[in-house]
Parts: structure tokens; C-alpha cells; sequence
């Protein structure tokens, strides 16, 4: 009987749940405000003896009619310093509340050393449903700039 019970009782140890260590960012998640849609890491930069890693962040306006997209450049934490936002840029041609954009998706492509971000959005002003294929290149130093593509939508 003890020859059965053991393997059981093994079985038993694996399945039962275990107590977790509660997360070290689960009060700063909370804490987020509702209106930031995405957040997302992209690519990285090198400038003036600092490195880091961009963060774009998309956050709804007007409650969501629209939305506001920035890039920021983020130090890379090492043991001594935790990682800074260093600057924070508002991509002005996207983010002008008198030609809004819906942005639907944000993705990050590298190229070696460059980063793009290629937005896929909508504009407020067009006629029909279009979707507006925005790709911003990314500088090291704390600039982008940008081209936009117009296609008619599918759906």
C-alpha cells in the first residue's frame, strides 16, 4: 500500500499550488492610467556616451475619438542607476487635435543600428474609411522623421 501511496503523494506535492512572490511592478500597473493603449519597447539608440532602448506610448484623446502617439528614449539600467526617460518626443503631425488620428496598431523593424516604427491609422478628415501607413524612423539623438502612405481599407 505504501508503494501506491508515494507516487501519489508526489503526485500530489506537484499539483497543489504554490505561493507566488507578488510582482515587483504590480502596484505601478494598477496605477496606469486608462487612456495609455499601448506601450511597447523598440529598437535602441546610442548618443552623446549613453545608450538605451526607445519606448513608444499611444494614449487615447477626447475619450477615444482619437489618439496621441510620443517616443521616448530610455537609459538602460545598470546595478548603480535604474533606467531614466531622457526625452520624450510628441510626433507633432500625428498628434495635432485639428486632424486626428485613430492609431490601430504600432510595430518596431530594425535594420542593423536604425529603428522604424510603422503606425497604422486613421484620419478623422478622410472620406471613406482609409487607412493612413505611417512609418517614423527613429534617430539616435532624439529626432524621427516620417512618411505616410494612404491606402482604401478592405473592411
Amino acid at each position: 500500500m505504501v508503494k501506491h501511496l508515494l507516487p501519489a503523494l508526489a503526485l500530489a506535492m506537484f499539483l497543489a499550488p504554490c505561493q507566488a512572490v507578488q510582482s515587483q511592478l504590480a502596484t505601478q500597473v494598477e496605477e496606469l492610467a486608462v487612456g495609455w493603449r499601448i506601450v511597447k519597447r523598440c529598437g535602441s539608440w546610442q548618443a552623446q556616451g549613453r545608450d538605451g532602448y526607445y519606448r513608444i506610448v499611444v494614449g487615447d484623446v477626447y475619450d477615444g475619438a482619437g489618439s496621441e502617439l510620443y517616443v521616448q528614449w530610455v537609459t538602460q539600467a545598470t546595478q548603480e542607476q535604474s533606467a531614466v526617460v531622457v526625452k520624450t518626443v510628441s510626433i507633432a503631425e500625428l498628434n495635432d487635435d485639428h486632424n486626428q488620428y485613430d492609431v490601430e496598431s504600432v510595430d518596431c523593424l530594425g535594420r542593423g543600428r536604425s529603428t522604424w516604427v510603422r503606425v497604422r491609422a486613421t484620419q478623422e478628415h478622410d472620406e471613406g474609411r482609409r487607412w493612413r501607413d505611417i512609418t517614423i524612423r527613429l534617430r539616435d539623438g532624439g529626432g524621427y522623421s516620417l512618411d505616410q502612405v494612404v491606402r482604401r481599407s478592405g473592411r
